[in-house]
């Protein structure tokens, strides 16, 4: 009987120290990168995979700061696609514009929400969001 406890005990430790090494995705995604090799040590902190959700994406624009200036924070924008893509338009919600206008290109930063149900829009893709008649690369 000591030895049954004993070796309980040691599977017990054992699925401790396996659990630890586990890795556990905060959310729901598709690994896009792998930051470490099988055996390779890392650090607590260190990156080891790159998790994309593709469930909800953003658009980041550069816009003249007087179409800027006529979008508010929540306005919903049509988005569209490189036509060759195949790519139905989607509509974004603008969650950020910034209050700096950069120096170089008089333009501003702006970022949209937009849904993406099935991962049918890959990451990375490059799309145009219309401003009241004008375009936002």
């Amino acid at each position: 009987q000591a030895q049954k406890k004993r070796e309980r005990l040691e599977l017990q430790v054992a699925e401790q120290e396996r659990a630890q090494r586990r890795l556990v995705a905060p959310v729901a995604g598709v690994v896009t990168k792998v930051q470490a090799d099988l055996g390779e040590w890392a650090r607590p902190g260190d990156p080891m995979v790159e998790l994309v959700d593709l469930s909800v994406l953003h658009l980041q624009v550069n816009v003249p700061a007087a179409a800027a200036r006529s979008v508010r924070e929540g306005a919903s924008l049509p988005i569209s696609f490189d036509p060759t893509l195949g790519l139905p338009p989607v509509n974004g919600n603008v969650f950020f514009i910034s209050p700096a206008i950069d120096a170089a290109s008089g333009l501003v930063e702006m970022r949209l929400r937009f849904a993406n149900p099935n991962g049918r829009v890959p990451p990375g893709v490059k799309a145009v969001a219309r401003i009241d008649g004008g375009a936002a690369r």
